[in-house]
């Protein structure tokens, strides 16, 4: 088709997101009975209405199954929800008067059969710090608890919109009929093989990468937190539509699942490290058990570090976010580890975490340096650059007392439910 709007496109989605809710175990993970709703959601009514309606969850009947949107806000600042706009909202807002963004993201909602659906711009009181703070930190249970969320994965900002037009030839992957004879050198030196005579297809190298991972939506910090929490992901693309769970990673080209050259690989894609860690989140249980209990926390401490690498590469618009925007996956990966993230750095193995480094190319210019104190400067949340895991720890692989050895003296760290620091401060002894 030539949009992405097209029924054949969303209906692509349709079945995918059935094809999950019915057979896919592994993205069914039990709801924490500490989990907490949204405080404000949007009612976005029937197909046909012309209204959306903001609730407040409190009251009965308000809480059900909901999706959420992962968007650009960009230069231009969305429609958003403050003391001012709150009545205009509960009174019934007019679809054409939201951001197109906004207005796609509740037909494709609806379209789904979903009637909740939460915006964080339409949903927190953007002119409330106390508001703010108090839904940054639920937003762990918000994205994780969601029944999928709609990415905006092309958007730049909030009037982009989901849909793009698109040449459907170019779409398709093309036949090649290859008749060219075996090179004769290639029987002494396979430099000079290629590949056998006989039909091919031919598509775009590194789809994934290429269309979901370097779009503008994956370049910014806040997404990697919600990209790592959610259960499934409807990748809104300029080519076409993507779906990521758990279990399955898809397109419409190949709607049983990527081909392996198409898919993400360990380092550019965050989805790698997005379904290392939902896995091992899975095997809590066995956390517990003595040997593998260990083998599985190390892994986890290593997936954290790749997804840090991701993260620390992503753009950040307030700079005293860094903290904040990985405080939901922190909190719930710390209740599966049974440890505490203090200024960025895992409390049981704090010694380890210090050592980390900045990981920028030499040709790269400096990062920014910081307006504002965030985190102390043993903290890599103190810097804006790339920040590497140091290879001398290897997981505690490697690293044993005579190597390096150190004792916590003090640690003393305050901090703001949001996840914000409000002072660290430690002392170490090592020789």
């Amino acid at each position: 088709s030539g949009n992405t709007r097209s029924m054949s496109a969303l209906g692509f989605l349709r079945s995918k997101y059935q094809e999950c809710l019915d057979k896919h175990v592994g993205c069914r993970l039990q709801a924490s009975p500490m989990a907490i709703y949204p405080s404000q959601i949007i009612d976005v009514g029937e197909l046909e209405d012309n209204r959306i309606f903001l609730r407040n969850t409190q009251d009965s009947g308000n809480q059900g199954t909901y999706a959420c949107l992962s968007h650009c806000w960009g230069q231009k600042q969305p429609f958003k929800l403050t003391n001012e706009t709150k009545s205009m909202l509960q009174d019934g807002m007019l679809l054409s008067a939201l951001p197109k963004t906004f207005q796609d993201a509740i037909f494709v909602t609806r379209s789904l059969g979903i009637r909740l659906l939460w915006i964080d711009s339409l949903c927190i009181f953007q002119d409330s710090g106390d508001d703010w703070e108090t839904e940054a930190s639920r937003m762990g249970d918000i994205y994780s608890q969601a029944a999928c969320t709609i990415a905006a994965t092309a958007a730049k900002d909030s009037d982009g919109g989901l849909f793009a037009e698109r040449d459907p030839t170019v779409l398709r992957p093309r036949r090649i009929e290859a008749n060219w004879t075996p090179n004769p050198d290639a029987a002494t030196n396979e430099r000079y093989a290629y590949p056998a005579a006989g039909l091919y297809w031919c598509d775009i190298a590194e789809l994934w990468t290429q269309a979901v991972e370097r779009a503008p939506l994956n370049s910014r910090a806040w997404v990697c937190q919600e990209r790592h929490l959610s259960p499934r992901i409807m990748h809104f693309s300029d080519s076409q539509l993507f779906w990521e769970c758990h279990e399955c990673i898809s397109c419409e080209n190949y709607p049983s699942g990527l081909p392996h050259w198409a898919g993400p690989s360990w380092y550019h894609n965050s989805s790698v490290s997005r379904q290392n860690l939902h896995q091992l989140r899975l095997q809590e249980a066995d956390l517990s058990r003595e040997g593998s209990g260990s083998l599985l926390k190390r892994k986890l401490y290593f997936s954290w570090a790749v997804f840090r690498i991701h993260y620390t590469e992503c753009v950040m618009t307030k700079e005293e976010d860094k903290l904040i925007a990985i405080h939901g996956i922190a909190q719930q990966l710390g209740q599966v580890l049974g440890d505490q993230l203090v200024a960025g750095l895992w409390s049981n193995r704090l010694i380890e975490e210090l050592c980390w480094r900045k990981g920028s190319d030499l040709n790269e210019p400096p990062p920014p340096k910081l307006t504002k104190w965030r985190a102390p400067t043993w903290s890599w949340a103190s810097s804006n650059a790339r920040i590497w895991v140091s290879n001398t720890t290897r997981f505690h692989r490697k690293c044993k007392d005579k190597q390096i050895w150190s004792e916590l003296e003090n640690l003393d760290v305050r901090t703001k439910a949001s996840g914000e620091l409000e002072q660290a401060s430690l002392r170490i002894r090592c020789k």
